[in-house]
């Protein structure tokens, strides 16, 4: 998840005819037009990856509630900063990572509980 901050209408309507004029030129032209409507909408959001964001932003995006977001963070699998007495900031690295290694884990328990049940039923055949 490489991204860079954006908010809808901070690119001029000239800089996106640009990048449409230079994306008509390209063979992934239908996927830059796609992107730059979802742009234009404020649809998409992209972020650097040395950006921070809040916990609320973080659980927004992982579609979590705010308290579960903390205990996360109070269990400490993603590292965060205090910014000021209380107020918590996490990179956008640090939990792209933390995404990746998340979806990362289900996909290999996904695979593992398939084929443990596959060779269950294995096992009952050859009873």
């Amino acid at each position: 998840m490489s991204s860079l901050t954006v908010p809808a209408g901070a690119l001029s309507s000239s800089t996106l005819a640009a990048i449409e004029e230079i994306s008509t030129n390209s063979k992934d032209s239908e996927m830059l037009k796609a992107i730059l409507s979802k742009l234009r909408s404020g649809e998409i959001e992209l972020m650097s990856r040395t950006d921070y964001l809040t916990p609320n932003k973080c659980a927004q995006l992982l579609g979590v509630s705010r308290a579960h977001f903390n205990k996360i963070l109070d269990a400490g699998m993603l590292p965060y900063r205090v910014v000021g007495e209380r107020d918590r900031r996490i990179s956008a690295r640090d939990f792209s990572l933390f995404v990746a290694h998340t979806e990362n884990t289900r996909r290999v328990a996904a695979y593992d509980a398939a084929h443990s049940e596959d060779q269950f039923l294995d096992l009952l055949e050859n009873m």
